[in-house]
């Protein structure tokens, strides 16, 4: 297996999916922290848990516009994991 340059490009992908995945375990950390402090003062079971539902599906769907917005914009012709990417010559 060949290794290959660095690629810049691929660099901000990735970090820019990751960042993606921070966006919905914040989400998710504070749909449970929500519920919490919702029972804590008494709101109810059912509005607490509603609450916590409707946080973490905000919070995916968030991660997943980021997500695609990611795919649309990246060119798919110059990725890293496609097979027929050859290294340009200048």
């Amino acid at each position: 297996m060949k290794m290959r340059k660095f690629n810049l490009k691929d660099a901000i992908f990735a970090g820019r999916v990751i960042s993606a995945g921070i966006v919905v375990a914040g989400y998710g950390f504070l749909s449970v922290w929500l519920m919490n402090y919702l029972l804590r003062n008494a709101w109810g079971k059912l509005i607490s848990i509603s609450a916590m539902i409707i946080v973490a599906a905000f919070g995916i769907w968030q991660g997943w516009l980021c997500l695609k917005n990611i795919a649309k914009n990246n060119n798919h012709d110059n990725h890293v994991f496609h097979e027929s990417n050859k290294p340009q010559k200048f």
